[in-house]
């Protein structure tokens, strides 16, 4: 007989009990770009959870029979911050984020950081992160940055190309890497 895998996900806000998981995401995902070290930061993970300006989800997987009763593993993480949180002193040394406040004059929420861990990649995870957020963050401009040049995110372009985000921007930063940015209307 075959056994029927299901895999069953939730969505849901994070707590600060899950800020070692989401630190391990963004670790492992993003070690080239020296742009998030600081957004590895717990004290920056506790604000953004605490703060109503901030905006974290987390999509959780089923609990593996190794891990007994324990909570499902965190496999992936969506982080968003209301233009208002920006300005915390976190983000001064962001080029991109000191960017979008110099040249946006209207409110917006800018979409910081969306992770997959990489044995979960290619399931449409992603797409589910991003639909929570835009939910959660109705009424909103969003703002998203991607790399275009040397070093083409092209995950992240597709996804935005899927939700019709349009480029309004490009900046070059970070010893010439290029970044798009984008704009979705929600």
């Amino acid at each position: 007989k075959k056994k029927l895998m299901v895999n069953i996900m939730k969505m849901r806000g994070a707590t600060v009990d899950d800020i070692d998981a989401i630190i391990s995401l963004i670790q492992q995902n993003n070690s080239e770009n020296k742009n998030h070290k600081n957004r590895e930061d717990p004290n920056l993970i506790k604000k953004t959870i605490e703060s109503k300006d901030g905006y974290i989800s987390v999509l959780e997987g089923e609990a593996t029979e190794d891990q007994g009763s324990k909570a499902g593993k965190l496999i992936g993480v969506m982080i968003g911050y209301h233009k208002k949180f920006l300005s915390n002193k976190e983000f001064n040394s962001d080029k991109i984020v000191q960017h979008l406040l110099k040249n946006i004059q209207y409110d917006f929420v800018y979409t910081d950081i969306l992770v997959v861990s990489k044995e979960q990649q290619g399931k449409q995870y992603g797409r589910m992160l991003m639909l929570s957020f835009l939910d959660d963050t109705k009424k909103n401009t969003i703002i998203a940055a991607a790399a275009l040049s040397p070093h083409k995110n092209k995950d992240s372009l597709k996804l935005f190309d899927g939700f019709r985000f349009t480029k309004e921007d490009e900046i070059t930063v970070y010893d010439g890497l290029t970044f798009g940015i984008f704009e979705y209307d929600n």
